[in-house]
């Protein structure tokens, strides 16, 4: 009996993969409806983005700190921590398998959650055949996902990602601050970078992310 070839394997993996994906996003699209019935104001990021340890960025606006850890409170207190690329995720070490990236703000970041209680990481256990990498962090609109994309792309060098859009996203693209987390007096904000619009087109380039005071 001829055993498949190491690219039919790969091309198995993919279309399993994508089958289990079309499901997971459908769950998404019902529990943000669900969400936004119920309105559970508790679960808004801005809840928790004041104790996620985060840095300034000038390309993106923040970003979680490499190596970091520490307790971060929504709704529940759950332990977040990042590793060398600054990803809450296992360290990310290339190898044969393909690779399948999930970009994302906080529902790919895994608010309210254990690292081991998050999709990507149940997905990694049922598709071993890929390298699940996690690349959300909390609080990003779509252009910055994008951003770090650009930046990441060279290191990881997926086959397939991921992005996880929701409605709150398309209003971050025009905000000077991640909603929720305008300057204080007692608190510094968060910053977002802002894009230029050219000829209708909105191009490439983006501005330096204030660094907020």
């Amino acid at each position: 009996m001829t055993q498949p070839t190491t690219h039919e394997r790969g091309r198995q993996a993919l279309r399993s993969a994508c089958q289990v994906l079309f499901t997971i996003l459908i769950s998404l699209a019902a529990i943000e409806i669900a969400l936004r019935v119920v309105d559970l104001r508790v679960l808004r990021e801005a809840a928790g983005e004041r104790s996620l340890s985060y840095h300034y960025d000038a390309e993106l606006g923040w970003a979680p700190t490499p190596n970091s850890s520490a307790p971060v409170t929504t709704a529940r207190t759950i332990q977040a921590k990042h590793n060398s690329l600054g990803f809450r995720d296992i360290e990310f070490a290339p190898g044969a398998r393909p690779t399948m990236l999930f970009m994302g703000d906080s529902f790919v970041w895994g608010v309210d959650a254990e690292a081991d209680e998050r999709f990507t990481d149940l997905l990694r256990g049922r598709i071993p055949d890929l390298a699940i990498v996690n690349a959300g962090v909390s609080g990003f609109g779509t252009d910055q996902e994008y951003l770090l994309l650009q930046r990441i792309w060279p290191k990881i060098e997926p086959k397939v990602v991921v992005t996880s859009s929701l409605a709150e996203e398309a209003k971050r693209q025009v905000a000077a601050y991640l909603e929720g987390t305008t300057p204080t007096s007692t608190s510094p904000g968060r910053c977002r970078p802002r894009a230029v619009i050219r000829r209708r087109y909105l191009t490439q380039r983006c501005f330096p992310a204030r660094r907020c005071r």
